[in-house]
Order: C-alpha cells, then sequence, then structure tokens
C-alpha cells in the first residue's frame, strides 16, 4: 500500500511540475499561482502545497527539469575543441543563452536560492552531478589525464562558480560577456592544475 502510494504521490508531483512548466511558458512567472497551479494539473491547492511546500519549490524543479534537458542536447562529453578553456566558455556561453532565455523564471529561482534549506540545496546540487560528469569525461580528454575523481570535482567546482555568478549577477544586471570574463581565471587555473596532476600521475 505504501510503495503504491508512493508512485502515485510520483506521478501526481510529475503532473505538477508539467502543469507549471506549461503555465510559465504561457502566462509567465508573473501569472503562477498555486491555485493556477493546482487548477492546471487538476488537484487542489493544498495538495501542490502537500508535496512540494510552497510555489517557489515548484518552480525550481522546472528550471532545473529544463535546464538538465538542455545542457543533454549540449552533449558536451563528445566535443571536439581547442582545449580545456574553449571547451567551458563554449560550454557556458551556451548555458547562460539558455538559463537567461526565461530571465524570470531564473530570477524568481535564484531569489529563492537565499532561502534555501538543505532539501532543496541538494536538489540544485543532484541536478548539477549529470552536467559535472559531462563535463569531466570531456576534461580527461583534453588533457590526456586519467584522474577521475580529480576531474569530476575540479568540473563540478566551476560548475558551482559558474551558478554562484550567475546567482549574484541574476540581482545586478545580467551581462555575458562580464561573467564569462570573471570565469576566465578560474578556467585557467583549473586548466594548469588538472595538467600539473597529469605530469605526476
Amino acid at each position: 500500500m505504501e510503495l503504491h502510494d508512493n508512485r502515485r504521490s510520483t506521478a501526481t508531483r510529475d503532473r505538477i511540475v508539467a502543469a507549471t512548466t506549461k503555465l510559465v511558458h504561457r502566462d509567465g512567472v508573473a501569472g503562477v499561482t498555486v491555485r493556477a497551479i493546482a487548477a492546471e494539473s487538476g488537484v487542489s491547492p493544498g495538495r501542490v502545497i502537500q508535496l512540494f511546500g510552497s510555489k517557489d519549490r515548484v518552480l525550481l524543479e522546472v528550471f532545473l527539469n529544463g535546464r538538465r534537458a538542455y545542457v543533454e542536447t549540449l552533449d558536451i562529453a563528445s566535443r571536439t575543441t581547442g582545449g580545456v578553456e574553449a571547451l567551458l566558455t563554449g560550454a557556458f556561453n551556451a548555458m547562460f543563452d539558455f538559463d537567461t532565455r526565461q530571465i524570470d523564471l531564473m530570477r524568481a529561482v535564484f531569489a529563492y536560492s537565499w532561502t534555501w534549506g538543505p532539501e532543496e540545496e541538494a536538489l540544485f546540487r543532484e541536478n548539477s552531478t549529470p552536467v559535472a560528469a559531462s563535463f569531466a569525461e570531456a576534461l580527461a580528454r583534453e588533457t590526456g589525464t586519467r584522474c577521475e575523481a580529480v576531474h569530476f570535482s575540479a568540473s563540478h567546482a566551476c560548475f558551482m562558480v559558474y551558478n554562484n555568478l550567475l546567482r549574484a549577477y541574476s540581482h545586478v544586471g545580467l551581462n555575458k560577456d562580464a561573467m564569462l570574463t570573471t570565469m576566465l581565471p578560474v578556467v585557467r587555473m583549473l586548466e594548469a592544475g588538472l595538467r600539473a596532476v597529469g605530469t605526476k600521475a
């Protein structure tokens, strides 16, 4: 019985996230309310709150689902580039374009991020893991080294720097060139560190 209830809850959560995604595309973030989400997904407002706790948590899952699907289309792991710097700046450039495509959603999510608890932070990190793994595979190819744990840690750290910069820039005005320029020292230090590790391996 418990397993059945869990599956039903998962299906309901998925339906709510899908309905909210539709609302965001149709009405914008300003048009998304708990009542609108409930009406679109065919559940009560209380059920939305019971499963997610708030509208902001639903919007977080909409944002992360969209970003994960987009990053998969980038296929970073199999890209042929001119080195680590070109690989990462190219990927972050594409991600910035996606993240800012629905700027109101991104701003809502990052405004919410200042009040996240451990559960939301874990969800964000879990969503970042496939991206970091894809970066790590590409870094291994570009640097010719085989330190998988080091590649994963480095790519995860770089991706989190990108997220934190995006979070900060979303409040002061988004400028892709300025943000990517800020990322460059991080990317170059990461590349130098990986190559140094490679020479000692």
